[in-house]
């Protein structure tokens, strides 16, 4: 102050003063970029902000459980975490974002059958697999029971070969998946146990062959 006709000067005085910038907000996700369906994603958000911390994947906010995000991967597609705070006094606001993909399982399918088989053998063909699958044989379907063994009754198909073929088809959770296995029902060879014939036999006459045999049942 200079002073005037009523005042003396007066000596310099001065303040400081800062004008605080605010707190820059970080905010860093991580999560795996792949998961399989029906089977939960856990990832984690840390922030540097004491602000509220808002974290959703699409519509859908995702609260914290000991530092950790949990979402349940119901469904396949491409799905969008994100994180964000708002500005306080002290921290500009934040987001942060990371994509993630859901796919299908890989379907299995399993035949069990034994290479070779006779005729009128009784034996199993079993499916197995880790979703719905059908089952052909030569082209016609049989169904299979909770053990995964098809319902038919082997006795009765004739000689030849037969092609099993498991077949899962792509659905909204599974990729589609063929596999087959061929066997074969074979005939027994026939075996003759014993020929009986007359020692002598007179020009003319009628002679009596007898043929046994070993092993064969039917067609004799």
């Amino acid at each position: 102050y200079t002073g005037d006709n009523k005042y003396n000067e007066s000596n310099r005085t001065s303040v400081k003063f800062n004008v605080v910038v605010k707190n820059i907000t970080g905010i860093n996700i991580t999560a795996v970029d792949v998961i399989v369906v029906d089977n939960e994603l856990i990832f984690t958000v840390v922030t540097n902000s004491t602000a509220k911390l808002v974290v959703k994947v699409g519509d859908t906010e995702i609260n914290s459980a000991d530092g950790n995000y949990t979402y349940i991967a119901d469904t396949v597609g491409t799905f969008t975490i994100t994180a964000e705070t708002n500005e306080t006094a002290f921290w500009t606001a934040g987001y942060a974002s990371k994509t993630f993909t859901v796919i299908k399982h890989n379907s299995t399918a399993l035949i069990t059958v034994d290479p070779v088989h006779f005729v009128n053998d009784t034996f199993t063909i079993n499916v197995t697999s880790n979703t719905t699958v059908n089952v052909t044989i030569n082209g016609k379907s049989y169904a299979i029971d909770a053990n995964g063994t098809v319902i038919i009754n082997t006795a009765e198909l004739p000689a030849g070969e037969y092609i099993v073929v498991a077949t899962v088809y792509e659905n909204d959770k599974y990729y589609g998946n063929v596999t087959n296995k061929t066997f074969n029902i074979v005939k027994y060879n026939a075996e003759i146990a014993n020929i009986t014939i007359p020692g002598v036999v007179t020009l003319g006459d009628n002679a009596t062959i007898n043929v046994t045999m070993a092993n064969v049942t039917s067609g004799i």
